[in-house]
């Protein structure tokens, strides 16, 4: 009962958050980045990234060595990485590569540097479309700051490690671009999909019921749209709790207290 419920309130959740933020009729200014900018003019001219690359593939170095199709690909994922280096000043690391053809389409798969290889959150593909380039790098930095964001205000609210944040999905972007550093509230036009735990050890159902409450203050305050779900789990190494494993938690074993809080503009609702 408790699944068809929580199911139902979110299906309403993201409707409404559409309905009322990302239904609305924005003005974006969009920067352009053309695949041609990042041609060279001597392929043969290999970065330290392209040659890492191929490194890891354990193919020549030597760009006049390689393959007709070889030399193809590593040029493309050349023109794609510089792409992203340009538009958003960090390194990323190589994770797979589809030419096209045969009804698949080109694409670049990376991770930004540093981030955790075993979460799908941090791959970023890169695909051009009538000669532009493409990415989806915005929504995993959307993600890890909406999981900051809440991670941060449920350590300082138990003060305590024993609670993880999880943000999921996008489900609302009408900003485009955003600097984080200067960028506070979000207006109703940016939100996700998250998962709060919290040990049975440090917050019972009073204290869930007020942290609920609590966050989805925070969550207006901050003009954010989505739900998140908050769940007092019990038996659960939080040390060994990942984006990957979370949901394998969401059963009567491990479940002590549940909790879905919804908001968006026009409406915010606690629901146990």
């Amino acid at each position: 009962m408790i699944l068809k419920k929580l199911l139902a309130i979110m299906t309403a959740a993201v409707l409404a958050v559409c309905a009322a933020g990302c239904g609305k009729n924005m003005e974006k200014a969009t920067k352009h980045y053309m695949a041609a900018d990042y041609e060279l003019d001597d392929p043969a001219q290999l970065d330290d990234w392209q040659i890492n690359v191929l490194k890891s593939k354990g193919l020549p170095t030597d760009y006049n060595k390689l393959k007709i199709g070889q030399r193809d690909s590593i040029y493309r994922m050349g023109m794609m990485h510089r792409y992203l280096v340009d538009k958003y000043g960090i390194e990323f690391e190589y994770r797979g590569y589809y030419q096209s053809g045969f009804g698949q389409k080109e694409e670049l798969i990376v991770m930004p540097e540093g981030a955790d290889r075993n979460d799908s959150r941090s791959l970023v593909s890169v695909r051009v479309k009538d000669g532009e380039f493409s990415d989806n790098y915005g929504d995993y930095e959307i993600l890890m700051h909406i999981e900051k964001m809440y991670d941060d205000y449920a350590r300082d609210y138990f003060g305590s490690d024993k609670v993880r944040v999880f943000a999921r999905h996008v489900n609302c972007n009408d900003i485009g671009d955003i600097d984080f550093e200067v960028t506070e509230t979000f207006d109703y036009k940016l939100g996700s999909e998250s998962l709060v735990f919290i040990s049975d050890e440090i917050c019972d159902s009073e204290k869930c019921k007020a942290f609920s409450q609590g966050l989805l203050d925070y969550s207006k305050v901050n003009e954010l749209t989505g739900w998140v779900r908050i769940t007092v789990v019990k038996d659960v190494d939080f040390s060994t709790l990942t984006n990957s494993n979370c949901t394998d938690y969401f059963t009567d074993q491990h479940i002590a207290f549940d909790y879905v809080i919804s908001f968006d503009e026009t409406h915010a609702e606690l629901y146990d």
